[in-house]
């Protein structure tokens, strides 16, 4: 059979463990199945004429790789992926001058806009998100048809543990302003206090260039203020290779989101790395991934209100033998997720069209 070849822009380095990398890594196989030799590349190369297909993320910037890449298009296929919400997730950051603000929100929409409207095809990572991009490309007046929509969930990374004996509480992730670890800090001292053994860490609070480390600081100095410190392990960001040792101990996982849209369309990787490794998920998100997690009892819903949030967490900490049940769980989530929320026919159709051939 034909080998064909699909270019994959990625605007992150590969070495880097962010949504982005694996988003692109789980792309890059999914195309494989279907004969498409992915080569994947932070800039434009000289021989872009030679690549049938190209696939690029969306994004808000003027000069990023995609809207590079439409500047110097050559007889190419655009498959763009629409697997964040990203004008919901840039509202949900509010800067201080409210007028500012909207003016950036404007021109970043312009930019999805121009992208969005030069795609052969789109890409989702769930069902909510197709829904949400077709509502927002009818309302842009931009001719798109549903036959041009595809959904491909892909994996996350997998954790092997050896689990030890739990003592240890975990914050995994970023700490963004749509990501909010606050109530939770302030819930560690009734949570202390009703299990003195336990300890908590966070990994992965920063990545470097994301631009958010001014509200990380912020956020952990609540920790240092509320005299919490001793108790708190604080893990830079670690691939999947070197995460086991730091998972070992931990009992359950809590995940606390902004109640914004981009929650609620949003794809967690994180969220999956952690269930992969067997670990359950104490969550109060509207994700796609938090329903299936309180749905399936991989884990449980929570509230973001001070008092409850830490009679929560104690109670849940309480009853090792419905940890251990959600465990079980966890390992087998992820593989029902990608089984519901997969649907491809579409991308069948448009590979195997005669008119790319």
């Amino acid at each position: 059979m034909h080998t064909r070849k699909i270019l994959m822009l990625s605007p992150e380095i590969r070495t880097k463990e962010t949504g982005i990398t694996i988003r692109i890594k789980g792309m890059s196989e999914f195309f494989k199945k279907f004969n498409l030799k992915a080569d994947i590349f932070q800039k434009l190369p000289d021989n872009l004429e030679s690549y049938e297909f190209v696939y690029a993320l969306i994004s808000t910037k003027k000069d990023s790789i995609t809207s590079d890449f439409l500047k110097n298009r050559a007889n190419n296929i655009f498959i763009l992926d629409l697997y964040t919400p990203i004008l919901l997730e840039k509202k949900a950051i509010r800067a201080k001058n409210y007028f500012l603000n909207k003016y950036n929100l404007l021109k970043q929409r312009q930019v999805v806009k121009n992208i969005v409207s030069q795609a052969d095809h789109f890409l989702f990572a769930n069902h909510r998100q197709k829904e949400y991009w077709a509502r927002q490309i009818m309302e842009w007046g931009i001719k798109k048809s549903k036959i041009q929509f595809s959904i491909v969930p892909t994996n996350a990374p997998v954790v092997k543990v050896k689990k030890k004996k739990g003592k240890s509480l975990l914050w995994f992730g970023g700490i963004y302003p749509w990501i909010n670890p606050i109530p939770l800090f302030k819930a560690l001292p009734y949570i202390f206090t009703k299990n003195p053994s336990i300890n908590f860490k966070i990994i992965g609070g920063f990545q470097k260039g994301t631009g958010y480390y001014g509200y990380y600081e912020k956020s952990l100095s609540l920790i240092k203020n509320l005299g919490l410190k001793e108790k708190v392990g604080i893990i830079s960001w670690q691939k999947p290779a070197k995460l086991s040792k730091y998972l070992e101990d931990v009992i359950v996982a809590v995940h606390i989101p902004a109640k914004t849209g981009e929650d609620f369309y949003s794809y967690r990787f994180r969220l999956l790395t952690l269930l992969n490794a067997g670990i359950p998920v104490l969550t109060s998100g509207s994700d796609i991934i938090s329903k299936y997690i309180v749905q399936k009892k991989a884990g449980a819903q929570i509230v973001t209100n001070d008092d409850v949030l830490a009679k929560q967490i104690v109670l849940a900490l309480k009853n090792p033998q419905k940890i251990k049940k959600w465990s079980t769980m966890a390992k087998k989530l992820e593989s029902i997720i990608i089984k519901r929320e997969t649907d491809i026919k579409n991308f069948l159709k448009f590979i195997n069209d005669v008119k790319h051939l």
